[in-house]
């Protein structure tokens, strides 16, 4: 991660995304507003918790839009068992600055 990201790190929890390069959108700057959704029937996870952008389109109109998932490493921690999904937030999406390194992923969640 970068200096900024760090400084993020340091005051919230950052958590990576994974399986995004299996989705149709990567996250960007149009995501303000996120969901996490878990998926009891994921077929490689039943644990699998998906991180959705609420974007607006032209129109105005608000569409989910899959980014990927919690990793399998993290979706165990308490924090995101089923009921209290509702109440994590998620700041923002930070891209990694040394994304080609071993052990470092792409993109991660920040969370309050």
């Amino acid at each position: 991660m970068d200096s900024s990201a760090n400084k993020l790190a340091s005051v919230y929890k950052t958590i990576p995304l994974v399986g995004n390069k299996f989705q149709k959108e990567r996250p960007s700057k149009l995501d303000k507003e996120f969901m996490l959704i878990h998926e009891d029937n994921n077929i490689n996870d039943p644990n699998a918790i998906a991180v959705f952008s609420k974007r607006t389109d032209n129109t105005g109109k608000f569409n989910l839009v899959k980014l990927g998932y919690i990793s399998k490493h993290h979706n165990t921690d308490k924090m995101f068992e089923k009921d209290n999904l509702d109440n994590i937030v998620i700041k923002s999406i930070i891209r990694s600055a040394k994304k080609n390194e071993d052990d470092c992923y792409y993109y991660y969640l920040v969370i309050e």
